[in-house]
C-alpha cells in the first residue's frame, strides 16, 4: 500500500503535465483537421466554441483556408505565407510575429486581432476588416487594403511603402511613427479628425486633400489602448525613434536600408519621391547585395560606406 501510494505521487506531476498539454498545447491532429478538412474544422468550433485553440508556429504555408472559423486562435509566429484566407474568420486572433507574405485575405474578419509586427508583405486584403486590430510594427509593404475597413485600427511604427489603401476606411487609426506613408496609395480613403498621422499630429482636411483621401471631420477615436488576446510572448523590443549609441542609424533608416537591400526598383522610387532624404548607413553591410541601378547620389551619405561594403554580386 505504501508502494503505491509513493507510485500515485510520483506520477502525479507527469499526469499534471499531459493535461495541462491536453488543453492548451500545440495539437497536431487539430492542425491536420485544419488543413485537410474545412466544414470539419468549423463543425468542431462550433461544438467547442469556448476552446482555444492553439496553432503556435503553425506551419500553414500555401494552405487552402479559404471562410476557415479561425476566431480566438492562438498563430503567434505562425507561418501563413501564400495561404488562402478569403472571408476567414481571424476575429480576436493572436498573429503576432506571424508570417503572412502574399496570402490571400479579401473580406477575411481580422477585428480586434492582434498583428504586432507580423509581415503582411505583399498580402491581398482587399475589402477585409481589421477594425480595431493592432499591427504595430507590422510590414505592409505591398499590401492591399482597398475599400478595407481599418476604423481605430492601431498602424503605429507600421511600414506602408506603396501600401494600397484606396477607399479604405482610416477613420481614427493610429499612424503614429508609421514609415513611408508619403508612398503609401491613399486615394478616395477616409480619414478623419481622430486619425493620428505619423508626426503625431491629427489629420485634417488639407492633408487628405493633397493625397486624394476623403476627411470626416465628424468621426473622433478615444485612441484606447488595443488589448492582445491572451497568450505569453517573448519580451518586446524597445522601437527606436532616434539613432541609437551603437550604430548610430534610427529606426526609419533601418528600414530603407532593408528597402535598398530588397528592391532597388523601389529604393529608386523612394528617393525620386523624397530627394532631400538623407540616409546614413554606418555600419551596414552590403557586400551580398546587388546595388546595380541604385540612386545612391547626395544627399546620400557615401562615406558611411566603405568601398569594400560596395561589391555587387555577379550577375
Amino acid at each position: 500500500m505504501k508502494f503505491t501510494r509513493i507510485a500515485t505521487i510520483l506520477m502525479l506531476p507527469a499526469m499534471l503535465m499531459f493535461l495541462s498539454a491536453e488543453a492548451t498545447a500545440f495539437n497536431p491532429e487539430s492542425l491536420k483537421l485544419l488543413k485537410t478538412d474545412i466544414p470539419g474544422w468549423n463543425t468542431m468550433r462550433s461544438s467547442s466554441p469556448e476552446r482555444v485553440m492553439d496553432l503556435y508556429k503553425a506551419d500553414l504555408e500555401d494552405a487552402e483556408l479559404n471562410r476557415a472559423n479561425l476566431s480566438g486562435t492562438i498563430l503567434v509566429r505562425a507561418d501563413l505565407s501564400g495561404a488562402r484566407l478569403d472571408e476567414a474568420n481571424l476575429s480576436g486572433s493572436n498573429l503576432a510575429m506571424s508570417f503572412i507574405q502574399k496570402a490571400d485575405l479579401k473580406g477575411a474578419d481580422l477585428a480586434g486581432s492582434w498583428l504586432n509586427k507580423a509581415n503582411l508583405k505583399s498580402s491581398y486584403m482587399v475589402e477585409a476588416s481589421l477594425r480595431r486590430s493592432s499591427l504595430a510594427g507590422a510590414n505592409l509593404r505591398w499590401a492591399r487594403l482597398r475599400e478595407a475597413d481599418l476604423m481605430d485600427a492601431n498602424l503605429t511604427n507600421a511600414i506602408l511603402f506603396e501600401t494600397d489603401f484606396t477607399n479604405a476606411n482610416l477613420r481614427g487609426a493610429n499612424l503614429q511613427g508609421a514609415t513611408f506613408l508619403p508612398n503609401a496609395i491613399l486615394q478616395g480613403a477616409t480619414l478623419s479628425a481622430g486619425t493620428i498621422l505619423p508626426s503625431g499630429e491629427p489629420a485634417d482636411r488639407g492633408w487628405c486633400m493633397r493625397r486624394g483621401a476623403r476627411f470626416d471631420q465628424n468621426h473622433t477615436t478615444s485612441h484606447n489602448s488595443i488589448q492582445a488576446p491572451p497568450v505569453e510572448l517573448p519580451e518586446e523590443t524597445t522601437v527606436l525613434t532616434a539613432p541609437s549609441a551603437e550604430t548610430g542609424v534610427s529606426s526609419a533608416g533601418k528600414r530603407e536600408q532593408e528597402l535598398l537591400r530588397d528592391d532597388v526598383a523601389a529604393w529608386n522610387r523612394l528617393r525620386s519621391s523624397r530627394p532631400e532624404m538623407t540616409v546614413t548607413m554606418k555600419k551596414e553591410t552590403l557586400e551580398k547585395t546587388s546595388l546595380r541601378g541604385a540612386d545612391l547620389k547626395k544627399p546620400f551619405s557615401p562615406a558611411a560606406i566603405s568601398p569594400a561594403q560596395c561589391l555587387t554580386r555577379p550577375t
